[in-house]
């Protein structure tokens, strides 16, 4: 089939979305011919796509074309008063003035493909593949053709009671964006006519499933991250006897991971400290206070890695018995396809993206519904899995079935079987 696809986020060096892409449009170019139009560089200019893409496009199938649209003059503007006034905060800075940009961005492609393609040399289908967040859906839903979407994600809403335990300011930026979740689900015509009228959506989170199917029948789970194949061993994985069971929380240190929820099953439970250690593996705001509140207390039952490097966190999977995810608003999560890829089982909320992602063969759900209900919740599972050797070794065993299921190479051929699909819908 002949494919357009939307991709603002493409390079083979860069990680998140960027990463998503690369992995799923260079195999996806192995089943049909692809035009993929993505941006020439980030909107703040640190990241050359275009240079990263050309040095590795013998990675597409010969005749892939890749088309780089440069960001216009208006999301240029934007993003320089974006850079100057947030710009120390991440590669995005203020999230409302960043997707006003990608908004241009997105209405530049349309104009692309209306200019330099008759009707007659449309596509089969278009696929607007990333963002991934349902506030961007493009424009080329507008175009004569099959539309699908995703994977899609941002309708994520943490409880009431969580909400309410977080900073004051925190607090208020959280409640801000519940607002302009309802307003642009409700309100936005963009969002809700490209919704109508794709032949598919991909949800990566339960939140965004529920809100997409009062819109569209025709809608499944996909995480925004695939896993790679690595090769290992039951005697490799399986916990060995009279060893410490090795628990990891890895991530950014901040309020939304909710990492004190993973130290308090530690302090609160004896059982714990003396069969369990917890490797803190992360750098974040937090990381000097958690540090102060449950170093003496823990003791040598808790170790504290600070920001290492990519390698050396797979290490540290490698010698992982069990993964503590605590977030608590989040889409997707890579450390938990990571997780999965190397044997290892999962602990985590029973929300979000992690509610697809996680089964009961591969790791065990925690109700989020209170600090003080997952607290008990997690604390359960980690002794649970402390008395019962063999349950630990079978979700070991279920977290790499399931990384099989999770692969790069799984989430492409099911993308292509929904492309098949939707041009007879």
């Amino acid at each position: 089939m002949k494919i357009f696809i939307s991709a603002h986020e493409l390079s083979p060096i860069q990680g998140s979305e960027c990463r998503s892409a690369w992995n799923i449009l260079t195999r996806l170019s192995h089943y049909h011919d692809l035009t993929i139009f993505c941006a020439e560089t980030n909107q703040f200019k640190t990241s050359n796509y275009k240079t990263h893409i050309n040095d590795h496009i013998g990675s597409f199938r010969e005749g892939t074309k890749v088309v780089f649209i440069e960001q216009p003059f208006l999301t240029n503007l934007i993003s320089k008063i974006n850079k100057f006034f947030f710009g120390s905060r991440s590669n995005i800075g203020n999230n409302i003035l960043y997707f006003t940009g990608v908004r241009f961005w997105e209405k530049s492609v349309y104009k692309y493909i209306k200019k330099n393609f008759p009707k007659k040399e449309f596509p089969d289908l278009f696929h607007h593949f990333n963002h991934i967040s349902f506030r961007e859906p493009g424009y080329c839903w507008k175009l004569d053709i099959p539309f699908v979407w995703g994977p899609v994600s941002g309708m994520v809403t943490p409880p009431k009671k969580f909400i309410n335990s977080l900073n004051f300011n925190l607090r208020q930026k959280v409640i801000f964006r519940n607002f302009l979740n309802f307003i642009q689900a409700n309100f936005d015509s963009r969002v809700n006519n490209a919704a109508k009228l794709s032949k598919h959506i991909f949800c990566v989170g339960i939140d965004d499933y529920k809100f997409f199917k009062n819109l569209n029948r025709n809608i499944s789970f996909m995480s925004d991250m695939g896993t790679n194949k690595i090769e290992r061993s039951f005697d490799e994985i399986k916990k060995q006897n009279n060893r410490k069971l090795v628990v990891s929380l890895i991530g950014r240190l901040d309020e939304l991971k909710a990492p004190h929820i993973a130290l308090e099953c530690f302090k609160s439970s004896k059982k714990i400290r003396e069969n369990a250690l917890i490797r803190v593996i992360g750098d974040g705001p937090l990381l000097e206070d958690l540090k102060k509140k449950y170093s003496v207390f823990l003791g040598t039952s808790v170790e504290w890695f600070g920001k290492i490097s990519y390698e050396k966190v797979k290490l540290n999977l490698l010698e992982t018995d069990i993964l503590i995810h605590t977030s608590i608003k989040e889409a997707g999560s890579a450390v938990v396809l990571e997780a999965l890829e190397h044997c290892v089982p999962v602990l985590c909320h029973d929300a979000f993206g992690m509610a697809y992602t996680v089964n009961e063969r591969c790791g065990i759900k925690v109700k989020m519904e209170s600090n003080k209900d997952s607290i008990e919740g997690f604390k359960e599972a980690i002794e649970f899995l402390i008395d019962n050797e063999s349950a630990l070794n079978n979700l070991k065993l279920g977290a790499s079935k399931r990384s099989e299921e999770l692969s790069w190479d799984n989430m492409t051929k099911e993308i292509s079987e929904i492309y098949n699909k939707s041009i007879f819908l």
